[in-house]
């Protein structure tokens, strides 16, 4: 692409096509030839140069690389190696005597005035280690769980009020569930919320004593299916012997690891079957579609009850 001016009234798609878009390219780069120097000879000399005769070229001499550094590695003499062993075996030698030396003082029996202050020291370190768990509980009770800090005279007095509403309210919640009192004395002492519960908790109660029946409970319409079903499996559990209880936990916890393992095959394997069944349905519903033909209908000329040839059958065939 030459530099050109635009002609007047040239557009730029016109020119584009006169110029070309595209840039002027090189053949190659041009190739690097060596320089030579060469001094002007006399033609009529001896020494001229041939045209088809080799040219040496001097080049510098190169300069001696320096050696590389090598690790010094000392050289012993067998009167040396020699010393070293003797003196590596008397160091073992003195360890081996002192741990020898060690272990006898360890293993000294004890004087009777001995022994026994031992056995004060032990039983003071158990007293003091017995006290310290006894405090534990203690200090926690001390500290505010959500500040961290020991609470204050409100707060202590706040929570004595808690627990005696807490055991007040409880004794009638009792009383309801025994049959006591009714419906209506809950009303001025609880929210709707808390009646319901301790209504749910009376029939809970009434059935796992046997009081009512399934019927009764699933009636009461106080719980959900799944409620009703834990419950079910709390009466079973209830009155299995020990050795049910042992089985059927047994087989509970192999039942829950059957799933787990299906939930597992399910997210990590492909499901190779189940893929082929859908394909070989849908390849039947597909070819059966493009053999039934519609059906036709009487023309008002024919008359009724002419039985019409269908071209085939609806459906998967």
């Amino acid at each position: 692409m030459s530099l050109q001016p635009r002609k007047i009234g040239e557009t730029q798609a016109q020119y584009n096509r006169r110029v070309g878009t595209k840039r002027q390219q090189t053949v190659g780069r041009p190739q690097k030839v060596e320089r030579v120097s060469v001094m002007p000879q006399d033609m009529k000399s001896k020494d001229v140069a041939i045209p088809n005769q080799e040219v040496r070229i001097k080049r510098r001499p190169q300069q001696p690389q320096p050696e590389k550094a090598t690790a010094f590695k000392p050289t012993y003499t067998p009167q040396q190696i020699a010393k070293m062993q003797q003196e590596a075996r008397a160091r073992f030698q003195k360890q081996l005597e002192e741990r020898k030396k060690l272990a006898k003082e360890q293993a000294r029996v004890l004087t009777s005035g001995e022994l026994k202050q031992f056995t004060e020291q032990q039983k003071e370190a158990i007293r003091k280690f017995n006290e310290s768990r006894q405090q534990k509980p203690r200090q926690q009770q001390a500290v505010d769980p959500r500040t961290g800090k020991p609470p204050t005279q409100q707060q202590i007095a706040d929570s004595k009020l808690q627990a005696k509403e807490f055991e007040r309210k409880n004794r009638i919640a009792e009383s309801y569930i025994k049959g006591e009192i009714g419906r209506g004395e809950l009303r001025g002492n609880f929210s709707r919320q808390e009646i319901r519960n301790i209504e749910k908790g009376s029939v809970y109660r009434k059935f796992m004593d046997g009081k009512i029946t399934d019927r009764q409970l699933s009636r009461s319409r106080m719980f959900s299916p799944r409620e009703i079903r834990d419950i079910k499996r709390q009466l079973r559990i209830k009155s299995m012997s020990p050795d049910e209880r042992r089985a059927y936990g047994e087989s509970q916890l192999k039942e829950r690891q059957r799933l787990d393992k299906m939930a597992e095959d399910r997210r990590t394997k492909p499901q190779r079957r189940r893929r082929r069944v859908r394909d070989a349905y849908r390849r039947l519903t597909a070819d059966a579609r493009s053999r039934v033909g519609r059906r036709r209908r009487p023309t008002p000329t024919r008359g009724t009850g002419v039985r019409v040839a269908r071209r085939g059958r609806r459906g998967l065939i």
